[in-house]
């Protein structure tokens, strides 16, 4: 699947155990973060709000953000320092009230595996559009080969 497969299908689980008002998730992008899925908003509406917040982990939780209370991390960190891929982003709930410990815990918990999926799936796709850059070159340098092999200027002479 697609990154944006990926975090599309983990926002619709989210979204059913949490019942957040709204979700995004935040992946970095040329200059800065850009929305790479979302919930109940707009793209633009994410990304304006990324300008405005500074996001460091471990999470931070902003209760009076009427947009996204509850920001975690999406990290990896196997041998050496934590490198953040992303960010999940949740809003408030429709009845105010905050996520409990247990649910805090469980998106700790999916955090990880959410991270390591768009890892994956992001070096998948940087190596597919290599691989697709490499063979549009091969089959240019082959026609360009079989051009020349036409017109006669690339036959071999035999020997005299």
């Amino acid at each position: 699947a697609s990154t944006e497969q990926i975090l599309e299908t983990a926002l619709d689980r989210i979204q059913v155990g949490v019942r957040a008002m709204h979700e995004a998730v935040l992946l970095p992008g040329r200059r800065s973060w850009r929305a790479a899925a979302v919930r109940a908003t707009t793209p633009q509406a994410v990304s304006a709000w990324a300008r405005r917040n500074m996001l460091s982990p471990p999470e931070t939780v902003c209760r009076s953000d009427p947009l996204f209370p509850l920001r975690l991390p999406l990290e990896i960190g196997d041998d050496g320092p934590a490198a953040i891929v992303g960010w999940l982003l949740l809003g408030p709930r429709p009845d105010g009230s905050f996520f409990q410990r247990d649910e805090l815990e469980t998106l700790r918990e999916l955090a990880d595996p959410i991270a390591r999926a768009v890892q994956i799936a992001t070096t998948r796709t940087r190596r597919e559009r290599a691989l697709q850059a490499e063979l549009r070159t091969l089959k240019s340098e082959i026609a360009a080969i079989r051009g020349l092999l036409a017109t006669g200027r690339g036959a071999t002479q035999p020997p005299r």
